[in-house]
C-alpha cells in the first residue's frame, strides 16, 4: 500500500512539472493541443508547375520540386484557396515562409487571411524581414530581421500566430526552421474578423517569395 501510494504521488508530481514546462511557452502548447485541424497544405502531394486547379487551389504560383514540394511566388503572382467560413472561436496558424536570395525589395509578398469582411490579418515578406500586419493597413509589428540577399531558400522561417474571432490581441512570433517560435509579440488590433480564405500574393519585383506547409487549427 506504501508503495502504491508513493507511486501515485511520483507520477502526480511528474504531471505537475509537464504542465510547468507547458506554460513556458504557452502558445506553442496551444498548437500541440488543438482541437480540430481546419486547413493543412504541404504541397508535397502536388504536382510540379502552376498551382491553379490543383487540391483547390486558383493561381499562377509554382509548385516547386526540392526535398520538399513548396510553393514559389516570382513577380506578379497569387494563389488562394477558398477554406469554409470560420467564426466563432481560436485559432492557430502555422506557415513556413521565407524570400529567395534574389529578393531586394523590403516588402516583396504576403500571405494572409481574408473573410466576408475583408482582410482578418497578413504575413509580411521583405528581403529583410518578416512582419505581421492587422488587416490590410492596420499595425504592424516585425517578427523576423535579417540581412538582405541572405536567404536562398527554400523557405527558411517559420511563423505561429494566435488570435480568437473578435478578439483584441494578435500573437505571433517567428523562428528559423525548423524552431517554433519561443517568443511572441502582442499586436493589439480588434475586433478580428471571421475568415474563409488562405490567399498568397507577390508584387511584380525581383526575386520571390516562398512558402511551404501552411496550417490552421481551431483551438
Amino acid at each position: 500500500m506504501q508503495k502504491l501510494l508513493m507511486v501515485v504521488v511520483m507520477v502526480s508530481s511528474f504531471t505537475a512539472c509537464a504542465a510547468d514546462v507547458d506554460e513556458a511557452n504557452p502558445r506553442t502548447s496551444e498548437r500541440e493541443q488543438a482541437v480540430t485541424e481546419i486547413f493543412s497544405e504541404k504541397f508535397d502531394n502536388l504536382q510540379p508547375g502552376p498551382i491553379g486547379g490543383q487540391n483547390g487551389w486558383d493561381g499562377n504560383c509554382t509548385v516547386t520540386d526540392g526535398a520538399d514540394k513548396y510553393l514559389k511566388c516570382v513577380g506578379n503572382r497569387f494563389a488562394n484557396k477558398e477554406i469554409g467560413f470560420h467564426g466563432a472561436g481560436s485559432y492557430t496558424m502555422l506557415v513556413d515562409l521565407g524570400p529567395n536570395i534574389n529578393v531586394v525589395n523590403s516588402t516583396h509578398g504576403k500571405i494572409f487571411l481574408e473573410g466576408p469582411d475583408g482582410y482578418v490579418f497578413q504575413v509580411l515578406i521583405g528581403c529583410d524581414n518578416i512582419r505581421t500586419a492587422f488587416q490590410q493597413s492596420g499595425p504592424t509589428q516585425f517578427l523576423l530581421t535579417f540581412p538582405c540577399q541572405s536567404v536562398i531558400g527554400p523557405p527558411a522561417f517559420r511563423v505561429i500566430c494566435n488570435w480568437s474571432t473578435g478578439g483584441r490581441v494578435l500573437s505571433c512570433g517567428g523562428a528559423r526552421k525548423p524552431a517554433d517560435p519561443t517568443t511572441f509579440i502582442d499586436l493589439p488590433v480588434g475586433p478580428i474578423r471571421a475568415f474563409d480564405s488562405v490567399e498568397i500574393v507577390t508584387f511584380d519585383l525581383p526575386g520571390a517569395s516562398l512558402f511551404d506547409k501552411i496550417f490552421i487549427w481551431q483551438n
